[in-house]
């Protein structure tokens, strides 16, 4: 494969620069950031794009570092060549893998080619990104040694397109490893560490059930005794009762006695109450219903007087109206009512929103259509009124024509008076044209300002134009409205009917009167009907609360009472007799019950002990009793959380059981585990080592080319660390200087790309990875390269001369 150029649109620090590359030996030598390194890491993305990664820093993180700053867009092409054919990939790149893009182009055809994907390196070389950087790209960076890349190892070991084996090797390994990290950590960690925690776990669990169940034993015995002593105590407080009872009712004999003496005075209280009662009524007590009968007839005979009072109360002000209505006819008030509801109607039809516009739009005129609108015509056209300035026009064209041909034809000076006399004159019509419009326009204003003032008798401020519209909007309504002289008409109507009414108001306005007049003489004819009825009915009235009267006077003549309220004592009265009756019933019901109940002078005299010393020892054995109780329930309670625990006693066992087999079958687990990843360790050795001896071999060849030595011997492991045997022992790369360590790195690199590539060979690019070599071994890795770029192409970049 072989490498054209390059186009980088923005990359890092390089933006728009094209780049071409020769076959052999190509030689970079820039300054330090120049963009050496920049452009190596362009030709890597191109052919592999941009890792994701999500570490922060700018040298482990390709996006963060080389994605223009200012934010433009990061993209370029590479042009290569594969056997015969040639290429171009076109890539940009975004934030994140999501927004890249990815083009290959076929050059001979010019049409998008589908012979590689965009895993364009990995298809070409068959490694990936990692193992380019390991082989075909060179810098002085990456030259530390690395871990073994499972791509890598697979190609060298002729297994291409196996390299998932070889990785499900390591990630077997891995696997491995983490399991027994699982089941076993130093320290005493680990699923078995945990096993063996919990079989002592239920080991003292069952030693513990042990020792509740040799309590429990002792619990039941005690329980025994308690439940003994507790009966004991039960039955001496049986006995207290019976004897505290036999003591209770010889005291109660006494405390009934005196209930019942109390009772009996009570009922002698009341007794002699209902005497004083029944002394008021003088021996006839009466009925409810009498006493509201007595009272209903003094009610209604004092409403019936009253009522009588009433209308002679009205009986001036009724004189008063007839002597102002008696000489007028009910025929004219009528008329005077149609009349004042007219008036009425025409005054809120005169009040409509379009009649109030219209009425103050034609306040003093109402003029016709052909005025408003020749006014209209001269707001909007004033231009149309002026003298029409078309033979001004003429002559100034015709002595501008003049003016031109005397300026040909005519010498100097003549030729400046035609000029001057053609400017006066269109100076003089532009004057003359300019002072027309004005007059003409101011005439138009004036007249129509005349007109609306004489119309409306002001002149309101706003658009002329828009009020003359809408004096033409509102002619007709103005015209056609009957409203005023409606007005006016039933207005002069009511006055008339007024006239004719021998009736005197306080005021002179036609509707306020008529209302008056109207309100009088409703309420004339309200006071009429009235006092018709009342006349025929006084007499009768009268009679009835006579009569009514002397039947409650004739009631409240029986008892000694006086004032306002006389039915009200005596239903009062009337309600505590009743009551007191009541009571002294059930008075004398609840004595004879509470003798016969206490069975009262039935009780004979007893030999029991006094109450207080049978409450003494009645408090003493509670109390012991409670103290029994309490024991007693505690041991309960003790025995059975026991027993609830010793429940459990098989449940731990059969638990001990299952985790003692689990511990044996997870240590079992471990030791396989531990076989497996010794006897994989060794499979992968012994597969890795077969690509060795030829890697090795071209090692040894460029080791002694660039270090001028031959016959050292050096030691090659399966993930490319150096070592060499130095007077006897074997010491690692690490061991020497850092130019020593990169010669080796250098010659393993050369090496690597000997073995990996026998067919098709790659470029080479190599950045500036002989800085550390000293000027001995730095010639002699350039002659180095010399040989090797007539077999291969080599891009080398460098910022000295002298390694040129």
């Amino acid at each position: 494969m072989r490498l054209i150029e390059c186009y980088i649109e923005n990359f890092g620090k390089i933006c728009k620069q094209k780049f071409e590359f020769n076959k052999g030996l190509n030689k970079i030598c820039q300054n330090n950031s120049a963009g050496k390194t920049t452009l190596s890491v362009f030709i890597k993305v191109m052919l592999y794009g941009m890792s994701e990664t999500k570490k922060t820093t700018l040298s482990e993180n390709e996006r963060k570092h080389y994605l223009p700053w200012s934010g433009a867009i990061c993209a370029g092409s590479l042009t290569f060549a594969v056997g015969t054919k040639a290429y171009r990939v076109e890539r940009s790149f975004g934030q994140k893998n999501g927004s890249d893009t990815f083009a290959l182009y076929d050059l001979d055809t010019g049409k998008v080619s589908t012979d590689y994907s965009s895993a364009l390196g990995e298809e070409l070389f068959g490694i990936d990104a990692d193992g380019f950087e390991r082989t075909v790209f060179l810098s002085e960076r990456a030259l530390s040694p690395k871990s073994e890349n499972k791509s890598v190892s697979a190609k060298l070991s002729d297994l291409v397109g196996a390299d998932g084996d070889i990785g499900g090797m390591d990630e077997a390994i891995k696997t491995l490893e983490n399991e027994r990290k699982l089941l076993y950590k130093k320290g005493g960690a680990g699923k078995i560490a945990d096993i063996k925690a919990s079989i002592t776990d239920a080991e003292l669990e069952l030693s513990s059930l042990e020792d509740i169940g040799r309590a429990l034993e002792e619990n039941s015995i005690k329980a025994k005794t308690l439940s003994a002593e507790l009966e004991k105590c039960n039955m001496q407080l049986n006995a207290l009762a019976t004897e505290r009872g036999a003591a209770l009712a010889v005291a109660d004999r006494e405390k009934y006695a005196e209930n019942l003496n109390s009772l009996k005075a009570q009922l002698t209280e009341m007794v002699k109450r209902q005497d004083e009662l029944i002394k008021f009524f003088s021996g006839h007590v009466p009925t409810f219903e009498e006493i509201d009968k007595a009272r209903l007839d003094y009610s209604r005979a004092a409403s019936l007087l009253g009522s009588v009072e009433g209308r002679r109360n009205t009986s001036s002000e009724y004189a008063e109206l007839s002597e102002l209505f008696k000489n007028s006819d009910v025929k004219e008030i009528d008329n005077l009512n149609i009349a004042y509801s007219l008036a009425k109607r025409n005054i809120e039809r005169k009040k409509a929103p379009h009649l109030e516009r219209a009425t103050s739009l034609f306040k003093n005129r109402i003029p016709s259509i052909a005025e408003i609108d020749k006014h209209i015509e001269s707001v909007t056209l004033p231009k149309s009124r002026n003298t029409s300035h078309a033979p001004l026009l003429i002559a100034l064209i015709l002595a501008l024509l003049a003016g031109i041909c005397c300026g040909v034809f005519l010498e100097p000076p003549y030729r400046y008076v035609a000029f001057g006399i053609v400017a006066v004159t269109m100076i003089i019509s532009g004057a003359m044209r300019f002072i027309g419009r004005r007059r003409g326009h101011g005439q138009s204003k004036n007249k129509t300002e005349e007109f609306i003032l004489d119309v409306m008798g002001e002149l309101p401020e706003g658009n002329q134009l828009e009020l003359l519209y809408e004096m033409r909007s509102m002619h007709n309504i103005a015209v056609t409205d009957t409203s005023e002289r409606d007005f006016r008409e039933s207005l002069n109507d009511l006055t008339e009917i007024l006239a004719t009414l021998c009736v005197s108001t306080d005021t002179s306005d036609p509707l306020t009167a008529a209302e008056v007049i109207l309100s009088k003489y409703a309420r004339y004819r309200e006071l009429h009907a009235q006092n018709s009825y009342a006349a025929e009915s006084d007499a009768t009235r009268k009679d009835e609360a006579a009569t009514m009267m002397s039947r409650a006077n004739e009631f409240l003549s029986r008892y000694p009472v006086s004032g306002e309220n006389a039915f009200a004592e005596i239903r009062a009265k009337l309600l505590e007799y009743n009551s007191i009756s009541t009571t002294i019933t059930e008075k004398r019901r609840e004595i004879e019950n509470f003798a016969t109940l206490h069975k009262i002078g039935e009780f004979k005299n007893s030999t029991s002990r006094p109450l207080l010393q049978i409450d003494d020892d009645r408090a003493k054995l509670e109390a012991q009793r409670n103290e029994l109780t309490r024991e007693l329930g505690a041991l309960n309670a003790a025995r059975n959380s026991s027993e609830m625990r010793l429940f459990r006693k098989d449940e731990i066992i059969e638990r001990k059981e299952l985790l003692t087999e689990e511990l044996e079958r997870r240590e079992e687990e471990l030791k396989i585990i531990l076989l497996t990843q010794k006897y994989l360790t060794l499979a992968k050795d012994s597969l890795t080592s077969k690509y060795l001896g030829k890697t090795k071999s071209s090692f040894d060849k460029y080791t002694s080319l660039i270090s001028g030595i031959s016959g050292e011997r050096f030691e090659m492991s399966t993930d490319f660390g150096i070592s060499k045997l130095d007077g006897g022992v074997t010491r690692p790369s690490e061991a020497y200087s850092k130019g020593t360590r990169e010669l080796y790195a250098i010659a393993s690199r050369f090496a690597l790309c000997d073995s990996l590539y026998d067919k098709e060979k790659p470029f080479i690019i190599l950045d500036d990875p002989f800085a550390s070599l000293d000027d001995d071994k730095c010639r002699a890795a350039m002659k180095l390269l010399r040989e090797l770029g007539k077999e291969k192409q080599i891009i080398y970049f460098t910022c000295s001369e002298s390694r040129m």
